[in-house]
């Protein structure tokens, strides 16, 4: 076969990259936003007092914030997320009625989601489903580790509006690719894969290229290729060589732009996914790839349409093995474990940070617990609170376990009840911490965002800061130290929700271990939540969250929206988040009853205008 000449096809695949990038990007039609005068005269009523006029607390003035042009949704968005848990207006300062409360909530909440932008979702496959895609279609192994890190998102890494394209990666991808089919043109068994249709033989004519392409364009583009894109890379491959059609196919705005499920520019209502985008749109779900032959049959023959076999094939994906994937990029995005086997701790504190095999494991053994609950299809509030865990012989150690022998993870029970769910593991107790030592603050940030769906907002300017090293407090506590902090009326709110959270924790260390004491003091985890609720250690933390299940189950629901379509929930699909929580409450909350009623409605079967 003929060596691909790269330079008119690479120049030309950029300019074609950098187009559609650009048309991701574009805003049309995008409107100035107002508040509704309702919601001015209730934060007039009960809020601006505070947060107006020349010296605003927090540094919030919201009078400032009704007036701007576009008004920003993050701000008002984050207002609601208060206002609902009661913790602003303060108790002490307004005495808000029920009904009154829940008015101004829907009024922040309104204008929240009303100054969202909305525009057209068009995602991009990330490095892994395209390394995924790749591997599928050429048999060959493929590294993306040189490609940019996928930028996240609230808890996602397959947000259509932050995929972006930058001429760097274009670059990289181009270099990739093209190192990619050299490799392809030099391993025979590739070349025989590749060229079965014609018998393994090497094409000659239009017709015999024509002949190999049309399945191999098949699988790349998701659909079958139309008569123009075969002509044109039958053309390409007998002119300039396969390695050049290959190049162009790798690169090729149909395989990397999911172009067949995002609505067209200016169009106003909601479409009907074809067959093959919703194929595509639910294997790169539930599977984090390119749809099987299974799946493809299925929509080459349009049965995929049918309410009863989209929820079969469903089932097979989330039972199949390929789920493992769907599991580490869905899973490793929102709970952040995977960051345990790259995280740095201070060496001379904590000498296990040098034991590789160690934080591998950490990050294995959540991988392993949340694929053990879609797989199975058991209760998601298992990861509020389990009996069992997944570890192997190092992180049974490093718990404090005894028996268990070998580098393979098994499933195995909790002894007591200082463990047990996401808050007992070593993954998300490490992520959470500081280098030198524990913070209560980042652990009571994680469980409001990851858990809770409701994260703080960032602190303050000129707050000031704890010390990176809680040694070198020779007279006080942490706990003391913060409360001196909490002292501060632009800290008390946020700390009142974050940091009784955070020190039911406190007995364990910054890489999970558990401890009675540190150094020469007493663990005191004790706390109490913004509504009353006492804390004292892990175990009731983890009763304080299963009160709240319905708030977990509606974040979890969220963020499975969010990985399916790729755009955050709108007022109008709130039903939809109320149908999985009901679905899910009526079938013990297994996984597949949050995922069957997401997989039918009308925000997953049609584009997103």
């Amino acid at each position: 076969m003929r060596v691909l000449r790269t330079g008119s096809v690479g120049q030309v695949l950029f300019g074609l990259g950098l187009l559609v990038a650009v048309a991701a990007g574009q805003n049309p039609d995008e409107k100035e936003v107002e508040p509704e005068s309702p919601l001015r005269q209730l934060l007039e009523q009960h809020c601006t007092s505070c947060h107006g006029g020349e010296s605003p607390k927090g540094g919030l003035d919201l009078g400032s914030a009704l007036a701007q042009a576009t008004p920003d949704a993050t701000l008002w968005l984050r207002a609601e997320r208060r206002v609902a848990d009661g913790t602003m207006p303060p108790p002490r300062l307004s005495k808000l009625e029920p009904d009154e409360r829940e008015r101004l909530r829907a009024h922040l909440e309104a204008a929240g989601f009303k100054a969202l932008p909305k525009r057209p979702v068009l995602r991009r496959l990330s490095r892994d489903q395209w390394a995924r895609s790749v591997r599928a279609m050429l048999g060959v192994a493929v590294d993306v580790s040189g490609l940019p890190p996928e930028s996240t998102a609230y808890g996602s890494d397959t947000v259509g509006d932050v995929m972006s394209v930058s001429p760097l990666w274009l670059e990289s991808l181009h270099d990739l690719a093209s190192e990619i089919v050299a490799r392809t043109l030099l391993d025979a068994s590739a070349q025989a894969r590749l060229m079965a249709p014609l018998g393994g033989s090497e094409p000659k004519s239009i017709e015999e290229h024509t002949r190999w392409l049309a399945p191999f364009l098949r699988q790349a583009f998701r659909r079958p290729a139309s008569e123009a894109e075969l002509a044109a890379r039958a053309e390409l491959a007998q002119r300039e060589g396969v390695g050049a059609a290959l190049l162009a196919t790798l690169l090729a705005p149909a395989l990397w732009w999911r172009l067949d499920e995002a609505a067209e520019v200016g169009e106003e209502q909601p479409r009907p996914l074809s067959a093959h985008a919703l194929a595509a749109r639910l294997s790169f779900f539930l599977a984090s790839a390119a749809p099987d032959r299974a799946l493809s049959a299925l929509a080459d023959d349009g049965a995929i349409l049918r309410p009863e076999v989209l929820e079969a094939e469903a089932r097979r994906l989330l039972a199949a093995p390929s789920a493992d994937a769907f599991v580490r990029d869905f899973g490793g995005a929102w709970l952040r474990h995977r960051e345990a086997a790259t995280k740095a701790a201070d060496f001379r504190r904590f000498p296990e940070i040098w034991d590789q095999g160690l934080r591998d494991s950490m990050v294995e053994e959540t991988h392993h617990f949340l694929a053990a609950i879609v797989r199975e299809d058991r209760s998601v509030l298992q990861l509020l609170d389990s009996k069992t865990t997944f570890v192997n012989e190092r992180l049974a150690k490093h718990y404090g376990l005894s028996g268990i022998e070998g580098g393979h993870l098994r499933e195995v029970n909790w002894p007591d009840d200082r463990r047990g769910g996401l808050t007992g593991m070593a993954s998300i107790l490490f992520v959470t911490s500081f280098p030198l030592r524990t913070s209560p603050t980042l652990r009571g940030a994680w469980i409001l965002d990851a858990l809770l769906g409701d994260p703080p907002p960032p602190p303050p300017e000129n707050v000031g800061t704890l010390p990176a090293d809680d040694r070198e407090l020779k007279t006080e506590t942490l706990r003391q130290r913060l409360e001196l902090h909490r002292k501060s009326e632009a800290c008390a709110a946020c700390h009142a929700r974050i940091d009784p959270l955070g020190f039911a924790l406190e007995h364990f260390d910054a890489m999970g271990k558990f401890r009675e004491r540190d150094e020469d003091r007493p663990i005191d985890a004790q706390g109490t939540l913004p509504d009353g609720t006492p804390l004292d250690g892990a175990s009731s933390l983890r009763h304080a969250l299963l009160a709240r299940s319905d708030d977990f189950v509606r974040n979890l629901s969220r963020r499975l929206f969010l990985a399916a379509t790729g755009r955050l929930v709108r007022p109008e699909d709130e039903p939809l988040i109320t149908s999985m929580l009901t679905s899910a409450r009526s079938s013990h909350y297994r996984f597949s009853s949050l995922i069957l009623p997401l997989i039918t409605s009308p925000p997953f079967l049609h584009t997103a205008p």
